[in-house]
């Protein structure tokens, strides 16, 4: 039996690779959530209940995402944590362990929080510190 919340985890994470892709771009954060539920074949306000965990990937919403985003057949249904995890530094995991509830209780706040630190290192190393 496949987990729900695997499926939820790969979407979610698929969501955070889509949002750093615009930011990358230098794409307007608001409406990000719309453009990725586009991008992955599915209404805005189904996206919305699956994250609030008042709906669940089925099957065949699985196969359409993972279509809809170039992944292949099953991807979904894969635990694919431990390679997300080779990617960051013992840093970074430490940093994503103490952060991580803070985003799932309000990612808006998380995101402030994340770009006020960001700006401080900026601010810090213009002026040589």
């Amino acid at each position: 039996m496949i987990s729900s919340e695997v499926r939820l985890t790969n979407l979610l994470y698929l969501h955070s690779e889509f949002e750093r892709e615009e930011l990358a771009r230098g794409t307007v954060q608001h409406g990000s959530v719309r453009r990725f539920a586009e991008r992955a074949n599915m209404s805005p306000q189904y996206f919305s209940h699956i994250k609030n965990r008042r709906k669940k990937i089925g099957s065949a919403l699985a196969r359409r995402i993972e279509t809809a985003t170039g992944r292949p057949y099953g991807w979904l249904d894969a635990d694919h944590a431990s390679e997300r995890h080779r990617e960051f530094t013992p840093e970074e995991l430490a940093f994503f362990e103490t952060y991580e509830p803070t985003y799932d209780f309000d990612p808006e706040a998380f995101k402030l929080q994340i770009a006020v630190m960001l700006a401080m290192r900026l601010i810090d190393a213009v002026r040589g510190g």
